[in-house]
């Protein structure tokens, strides 16, 4: 019994599993965790040592975890906010005080608009408070959410679980772009223009995208693709740099359409807005420290509200 107990991780440890597993990077979780590569390594070879398990092997630049360390890293998330959840409720949670991490899903447009806006209102309100921001899986934030792993989330999620509570935080409007000066900017484009002009798109393909090559198809054209990326950031300055058109949302429009040399483009249907919702689970729906969080949010959608209302 005493040789089982001599081998349970601590805080720290447990801790210090659950951020490489996230960030499959021993780099970027001591960045998370505010320690040095050093400190976290060392903390990482002495678990290893207690429980005879590798935890991660490294495969190319990532750290893989190893079945022990998926099911440690699982128990320790749980364990873990559950602790903050408990530490909050005795002392009564003061964001002017509380040193809490939360963590919150968002997706790159998210991350470029609205996590600036949410960081400089966190650092007024919380100044202690760390955040971290994670790109999840719509079909993951119902098992994240519940157990524990992320506080909530903020954006589009389709295919969210039924089970979690949502607001509406805005409908992000989205609009086709083209370099400044692109023959198409003059005017009204038509569908057989579009049709006949390359595209660059994002991976994961907005939702008022697809309408459009919906819309498209409907009337026996197609929207030819030139190009996919995975970096939606990267869009407005491909499109500056070329004869390709975009689908983007406005409010990435309006933050890079100087830098990058891009305007918009007038389709000849208008695009569907995006609902951007608060996604939380039920467990913490009374929860002083998430339900902070979940306010602080709200502040932060409204500016990107407001762009799209002004527009």
């Amino acid at each position: 019994m005493k040789k089982s107990l001599e081998r349970l991780p601590d805080i720290a440890e447990l801790k210090a599993v659950a951020a490489i597993l996230r960030n499959a990077s021993i780099t970027h979780a001591a960045a998370e965790l505010g320690v040095k590569q050093s400190t976290l390594s060392y903390t990482l070879d002495r678990i290893r040592s207690r429980l005879g398990d590798p935890l991660f092997v490294r495969v190319g630049n990532r750290m893989v975890p190893t079945p022990c360390a998926e099911k440690l890293a699982e128990f320790a998330q749980r364990l873990v906010a559950d602790m903050e959840r408990e530490i909050d409720e005795l002392s009564g949670f003061d964001p002017r005080t509380t040193q809490r991490t939360f963590r919150v899903a968002i997706n790159e447009v998210g991350s470029i608009v609205m996590l600036p806006v949410l960081l400089r209102k966190l650092n007024i309100e919380a100044p202690s408070a760390r955040l971290v921001p994670m790109q999840v899986k719509g079909a993951e934030l119902e098992s994240r959410l519940s157990s524990g792993e992320l506080d909530v989330a903020a954006g589009h999620f389709p295919t969210a679980g039924a089970n979690l509570f949502r607001q509406l935080l805005f409908r992000r409007k989205y609009l086709c772009i083209a370099r400044r000066g692109h023959a198409l900017a003059r005017g009204s484009v038509s569908f057989e223009q579009l049709a006949r002009t390359p595209q660059v798109v994002n991976d994961l393909m907005p939702a008022p995208y697809v309408w459009l090559h919906e819309q498209l198809t409907e009337r026996g054209l197609g929207l030819p693709i030139a190009m996919v990326s995975q970096h939606g950031a990267s869009i407005p300055f491909i499109v500056g740099a070329t004869d390709f058109l975009a689908v983007v949302a406005e409010d990435v429009f309006a933050l890079f359409k100087d830098s990058a040399g891009i305007e918009a483009v007038s389709l000849p249907v208008q695009l569907p807005q995006v609902d951007i919702f608060l996604y939380w689970h039920a467990r913490v729906g009374t929860d002083p420290a998430n339900m902070f969080l979940r306010e602080v949010i709200k502040k932060a959608g409204r500016l990107p509200f407001a762009m799209q209302e002004a527009g």
